[in-house]
């Protein structure tokens, strides 16, 4: 399975994208794994895919409401990977909670993800 790679910018933006969460059409949701102090991986599965391809756009955020998007890149769920995908995010900032979402062209969305990079190696604060 192919992975994408998002890059957090250093300002962040208010959301662009139509988004209408459709859960019928990523009936896997979505989720995220592998944190570290500046990155995490994220993933979905685009259920109605029929093509070789589906191509998604992927939106990470410092809130809920994507107000203040920090990352956004496309993301393409492939056939041969039954149309799952995964993308790694990068310039995170260490122990920050993040929200993400992924969209199709037309705006239909998966459900938002909550997700949190992990600390940095001598941040004294206790991991869970």
């Amino acid at each position: 399975m192919g992975a994408s790679v998002a890059w957090s910018a250093p300002q962040s933006r208010r959301s662009l994208s139509r988004w209408v969460e459709r859960r019928d059409l990523f009936a896997e949701g979505v989720a995220s794994g592998d944190p570290e102090p500046n990155s995490v991986l994220v993933w979905t599965r685009a259920s109605f895919g029929t093509g070789a391809t589906v191509t998604l756009t992927v939106e990470v955020a410092e809130d809920a409401a994507f107000q203040r998007v920090v990352a956004t890149a496309p993301a393409l769920a492939r056939r041969d990977a039954d149309y799952t995908c995964r993308v790694l995010v990068g310039r995170l900032r260490p122990g920050q909670i993040y929200w993400y979402r992924f969209t199709d062209g037309g705006g239909r969305g998966s459900r938002i993800g909550r997700t949190r990079t992990a600390p940095r190696d001598d941040d004294p604060q206790r991991v869970r």
